[in-house]
């Protein structure tokens, strides 16, 4: 494969990135991986009803011939799409739209990191880091920090109009990813960053119930409600009250508190 084309002077190549076509009405222009670019393509074939519910998509030769993209760039989205519910890989028989009830019959079957942690306990820890995060946050954020976490709550509200799960998650992690990056404790950010794929997996599948896409929108805004206060307290709660919202649309009932301690005996 020759060299990648520089941003804005052709498509995307393989080893270069695609401009997000979002990012150019609130925020500065960013660039993301092309993967993440063939993503938002097939969602919007979807939404668009290219394919319709339980119906085949064409061959992933084909398709990383269309969107451009290699084989293994290919096999990332069609993982990330089958995390957000939209899609169902049957290995020998190809790759499937899902309908809105095997969506909801699926949820938790679809956690990656199932052979090191399960779901719970990613959502336990969650509830615990970021709800310290946010509180340590609070008095750490610059007015325009809040300013952009406020900015991208307005996108996550706009794409969760449009049914864009894609950007929605997107969104979702860059938030998350904002609070901790502001949070003075290293320590803890550090514990972060070793387990942001994890992290960013379970919010993608708390969006996979289609249905309840704005509810997490109006909790981030409390989050950002409370941290423009400068009220640690506030913080904790609104963000505590989201991850166990956000477990509950995985399909996860969690016990706050000291209860949670025991939580994984009394689910063994």
């Amino acid at each position: 494969m020759g060299e990648p084309e520089k941003a804005g002077t052709g498509p995307a190549k393989e080893e270069g990135y695609a401009t997000h076509p979002r990012d150019t009405l609130r925020l500065p222009v960013t660039r993301v991986p092309v993967t993440h670019h063939a993503v938002e393509k097939i969602q919007q074939m979807i939404l668009d009803g290219v394919w319709k519910e339980g119906q085949r998509l064409p061959s992933q030769r084909e398709l990383a011939e269309t969107l451009g993209v290699s084989r293994a760039s290919l096999r990332e989205a069609l993982s990330a799409l089958e995390t957000l519910g939209f899609l169902r890989i049957e290995p020998g028989r190809g790759v499937f739209v899902v309908s809105e009830a095997e969506r909801q019959s699926q949820r938790k079957n679809e956690w990656r990191f199932a052979g090191r942690y399960a779901l719970r306990d990613v959502f336990q820890v969650r509830f615990i880091i970021e709800g310290l995060a946010a509180a340590l946050a609070a008095t750490a954020l610059t007015d325009e920090e809040i300013a952009r976490l406020d900015s991208i709550v307005g996108d996550m509200r706009e794409a969760a109009k449009r049914r864009d799960l894609v950007f929605l998650s997107d969104r979702d992690s860059a938030f998350h990813s904002l609070i901790f990056g502001s949070c003075p404790n290293r320590m803890l950010k550090d514990i972060a960053d070793r387990v942001h794929r994890e992290r960013d997996e379970s919010s993608h599948l708390a969006f996979t119930d289609h249905r309840l896409i704005s509810a997490p929108v109006d909790e981030h805004q409390n989050i950002v409600d409370a941290l423009a206060a400068r009220d640690p307290l506030q913080a904790r709660l609104a963000m505590e009250s989201h991850i166990l919202h956000a477990a509950e649309r995985a399909g996860i009932v969690l016990k706050p508190t000291a209860a949670m301690l025991t939580d994984n005996a009394a689910h063994e």
